[in-house]
């Protein structure tokens, strides 16, 4: 599998599917499954190029619907549309309460990247079969 696939015919249907820009981590309520935050956090502006994205769950994730089929990574064109998504490896860590998002390739300079949270029945859910509420951050690599 290459290091990226591209999303062309996202872009007109405003991203459907891919929940980029709907809720970020401290506006939820404490109930359901959802994400508690992310590494790198939303606007950080100097990730270096081989950082490994992650993201803390307030429960516990199942490991065969959390893969990167239901969770990844996208680069965003300057636009604010998805130029390309990442292919990454998704690894459950502390007990399923946090996802590793690792890649091939390193990150490109220059580049805002946004996590990418796929619902419906692709979708991330937790142990107790709870989807995984909408989630929006993006950072940039200088």
């Amino acid at each position: 599998m290459g290091a990226r696939r591209a999303l062309l015919g996202l872009i007109p249907l405003g991203l459907a599917g891919l929940l980029v820009g709907c809720a970020s981590a401290g506006q939820h309520e404490d109930t359901g499954f959802h994400v508690v935050s992310s590494l790198p956090a939303d606007g950080a502006d100097d990730v270096v190029e081989s950082q490994t994205p992650e993201l803390r769950l307030s429960s516990a994730a199942d490991s065969e619907a959390c893969t990167g089929d239901s969770v990844g990574l996208v680069a965003l064109t300057d636009e604010g549309g998805v130029g390309y998504e990442l292919d990454v490896e998704v690894d459950l860590l502390d007990n399923g309460n946090k996802l590793s998002l690792a890649h091939d390739e390193h990150f490109a300079s220059g580049t805002r990247y946004a996590f990418v949270v796929r619902t419906g029945s692709s979708g991330c859910v937790d142990v107790e079969g709870r989807p995984l509420r909408p989630f929006a951050a993006s950072f940039d690599v200088p």
